[in-house]
């Protein structure tokens, strides 16, 4: 009888396993690119949208007193102030009866540029209305008795890359 060597297939050849680990080596830079890559777009959402809400909320809070606004009072609308901060003086009226209106109360939006945020006085009363405010700038037409309202907003991530937001925002004075 002839001895007959049984082959044993079991294992892996060197070739086979050089060909694997490049392929898993392969597949782990992709996936680490895209995890890195997600978390970097994560990380800027995170940011962009804070700083979006603020100039939106600031601006719905304007957009609503300019809205009551009444372009005639008290010699009409004051804008002071230059780039990047400005300060809007307008009247809504207070006391109104069926034929007239009594009385106006002063609406005022400042923006302070240090503290960063935007403030609205009336009757004394100061209130902070948005933060991490960087700009913000009026425009008014008489002829058309509309306010344009400009809010700028910007924020570092902590890869440090800069968001920066402009947002504006048109009204009629309408009373």
């Amino acid at each position: 009888m002839k001895n007959r060597k049984i082959k044993n297939n079991s294992g892996l050849t060197l070739l086979e396993m050089m060909v694997g680990s490049a392929l898993l080596a392969l597949f782990s830079v992709f996936l680490v690119n895209f995890v890195m890559t997600t978390q970097k777009a994560w990380m800027i959402e995170h940011t962009a949208v804070p700083i979006r809400n603020d100039a939106k909320r600031s601006l719905e809070v304007m957009v609503k007193e300019f809205r009551e606004g009444d372009p005639s009072a008290y010699g009409g609308v004051s804008i002071s102030g230059s780039a990047p901060s400005q300060t809007i003086v307008f009247s809504v009226p207070r006391e109104v009866n069926q034929s007239s209106i009594l009385s106006y109360r002063a609406v005022t939006f400042t923006h302070d540029a240090t503290q960063k945020y935007i403030t609205r006085t009336t009757d004394g009363t100061t209130t902070i209305v948005a933060q991490n405010i960087d700009s913000l700038l009026f425009s008014y037409s008489s002829s058309d008795q509309i306010v344009t309202a400009t809010v700028g907003t910007s924020k570092a991530t902590p890869e440090g890359t800069t968001l920066q937001t402009t947002l504006s925002a048109q009204a009629r004075l309408r009373n």
